[in-house]
């Protein structure tokens, strides 16, 4: 006995020390194994867009400290009272589930506890055979061997099936309810608790409910729950009625176009974040586009279909607002395309920083007097919009009324840095060489977006400090030049 009693002994220390050695091991991140969704925002944190992940699911991290613990109470109450008293596996459920299957075949009592749950989900096991069943104990145990009880808990909470393709609790609340887990009651916590199981929902026209047995589990959790809480016996008849849930597809899908770019953005500087915010200011947003509406309705007769807006906070150089077409899901305009994006000839757009660079360089001032006649410039022979000519005309005076052969001789006369250097330095994209455009460049010879020339345009209440427009939170700042 003295010897059986030695090995034991031997054994637990053994153990206790396998154990702590396997923690101290480096364990992958069940966090970095699954790719996540990304959760788009406004500048005051409104949701924009919640994207699907690669695999086409959503799913969002969101830490154990983040849940709230009446949702973490509901969860242990409906699924497992003995989570924080066994290594992964319980012996008594296992032992009364295979009693009940031998004398019931049919028997449907369960042994399995939220790691044996946690091991089938991240493994992919099917456990509805025996060999199944013991290899989904066998890699419970290694859990719980390898991780605490919370990080085991936290991992259950972000990768359980919430019905259709969504995992997780914390992305089952914003979905379905709208809202952070933070901020849920009691009844939207004990329906998201019942959901794990058979995440069935039954679809309806006001939203999606809970199936039958949902709706019973339910009703039986709240029983349980109100024996520990009898001060939430008030929240019965809410129990009782019909809980409407959000469909996946009345997720917000707010300011399409900005979105779109701010996600290139990111994508293009690396893996997408879970959380992203923009500079949009939502408000200003929804302004913009009733507004480019109105207008398109009111110009209908004159055959204008479409038309995008950008509207950028001058001082700091961020994107309050960006509406890149006047409907994002109508292929007869091409509404995915971001107009603002979208390089196109300028026109008489850059005539003003033409004439901001003359002034600096002491060319003219807004006095001076130019010539607005028939001018050749080589083979250049500009003409003005109205193809007449008025003569003597001040530099004001030209600017304010766009005349282009002033223009062109300024242009001619300029010296380091000229307009085409000025597009350069603003990195302008897809810029051929200076000598493709010539003097024609003031006139719209070449091509740039909208945004570019919002960028070019803050310059001039910048004293020429360029600051290339941010889309994406703090951006600007860290482009400013």
């Amino acid at each position: 006995m003295r010897r059986i009693g030695r090995w034991l002994l031997v054994t637990a220390l053994l153990s206790v020390l396998l154990l702590c050695g396997w923690r101290l091991l480096p364990q992958p991140s069940w966090q970095q194994t699954r790719p996540q969704s990304t959760r788009v925002a406004s500048r005051d944190g409104v949701l924009l867009r919640l994207t699907l992940a690669s695999d086409e699911r959503y799913r969002l991290w969101v830490p154990h400290a983040d849940y709230p613990p009446q949702l973490i109470d509901a969860l242990l109450l409906k699924e497992e009272r003995w989570y924080h008293w066994h290594p992964g596996v319980n012996p008594v459920s296992v032992a009364r589930a295979l009693a009940g299957r031998l004398t019931d075949a049919e028997s449907d009592v369960g042994a399995s506890t939220l790691t044996m749950q946690l091991a089938r989900i991240e493994s992919g096991l099917n456990t509805r055979s025996y060999g199944g069943k013991a290899r989904q104990m066998g890699r419970a145990l290694s859990i719980s061997a390898s991780h605490d009880k919370a990080a085991v808990l936290e991992a259950y909470l972000n990768l359980a099936p919430m019905a259709g393709n969504v995992e997780g609790f914390g992305t089952a609340s914003l979905v379905y309810f709208g809202k952070s887990a933070a901020d849920l009651n009691l009844v939207e916590i004990l329906t998201l608790a019942v959901l794990p199981q058979r995440p069935q929902l039954q679809a309806h026209a006001q939203g999606l409910q809970l199936t039958r047995f949902g709706h019973a589990a339910r009703a039986r959790l709240f029983d349980a729950w109100v024996k520990d809480h009898p001060e939430h016996e008030q929240f019965r008849s809410q129990i009782e009625a019909v809980t409407v849930l959000r469909r996946p597809s009345d997720l917000p899908f707010r300011a399409p176009h900005a979105v779109d770019q701010a996600l290139r953005t990111a994508s293009q500087r690396g893996a997408l974040p879970a959380r992203l915010v923009t500079t949009i200011d939502l408000r200003q947003q929804q302004i913009l586009e009733r507004e480019l509406a109105r207008y398109l309705d009111e110009q209908a007769r004159m055959g204008f279909r479409n038309g995008s807006v950008l509207l950028v906070d001058a001082v700091d150089g961020e994107i309050r607002a960006l509406v890149g077409s006047a409907d994002y899901f109508d292929p007869s305009i091409s509404g995915q395309i971001n107009g603002t994006a979208i390089h196109r000839s300028p026109g008489s757009t850059l005539k003003p920083l033409l004439y901001g660079l003359a002034i600096d360089q002491g060319q003219i001032h807004p006095a001076s007097v130019l010539r607005d006649v028939p001018t050749r410039f080589g083979p250049f022979s500009p003409e003005n919009f109205d193809g007449e000519f008025v003569g003597p005309i001040t530099a004001q005076e030209a600017l304010v009324r766009s005349r282009n052969i002033p223009a062109v001789q300024i242009a001619s006369r300029l010296g380091q840095p000229n307009l085409y250097s000025l597009l350069k330095a603003a990195q302008v994209a897809d810029m051929a060489r200076e000598s493709h455009y010539g003097l024609s460049l003031v006139l719209g010879g070449g091509a740039l977006s909208a945004q570019e020339l919002a960028g070019l345009y803050g310059m001039l209440g910048r004293q020429g400090r360029h600051r290339r427009l941010g889309l994406i939170e703090g951006d600007a700042a860290r482009e400013s030049s």
